[in-house]
């Protein structure tokens, strides 16, 4: 666990600034949602952000899942 969280935390933020970047220009999209392009990109960089712990959090009960299906009533 302690890899993954090195690796969201150094991977992550460059994630998100770069979609923070890229969804910023295109300003057709943020008048067309009455926002600033650099409203909109902070929004879609924040989204994008919030998706890491939720996928966390689904692999932390597929895990569980696994290994409740792993282990084997004692006859």
């Amino acid at each position: 666990m302690a890899a993954g969280g090195d690796f969201g935390g150094s991977v992550v933020p460059q994630l998100v600034g770069s979609i923070t970047d890229r969804v910023a220009q295109h300003t057709d999209w943020a008048v067309s949602l009455a926002l600033a392009p650099d409203q909109l990109g902070l929004k879609a960089g924040l989204l994008t952000a919030s998706l890491f712990p939720l996928a966390g959090v689904l692999l932390l009960i597929l895990m569980k899942k696994r290994r409740s299906r792993k282990k084997t009533p004692a006859q």
